[in-house]
């Protein structure tokens, strides 16, 4: 298993590293990640001013192997 990080866009980037076999196996790690349950209440804590202008455009996702 490779270690990608992977940059996904809402309104700009946002950085998860994650292990994956594959690029595409990446994005989609890095978005459940962002998107889980308790992942998403720490993201909004954090980001709560800027969060209503966050749109995500998953044609600007991508991931780069690291290891």
């Amino acid at each position: 298993m490779n270690k990608y990080e992977v940059f996904l866009y809402y309104s700009a980037f946002l950085t998860r590293t994650v292990e994956a076999e594959n690029e595409e196996e990446a994005i989609l790690k890095a978005r459940d990640d962002l998107n889980a349950p308790c992942n998403r209440e720490t993201f909004k804590r954090r980001f709560e001013p800027i969060l209503e202008t966050l749109c995500p455009w998953h044609d600007c996702d991508s991931a780069r192997q690291i290891s």
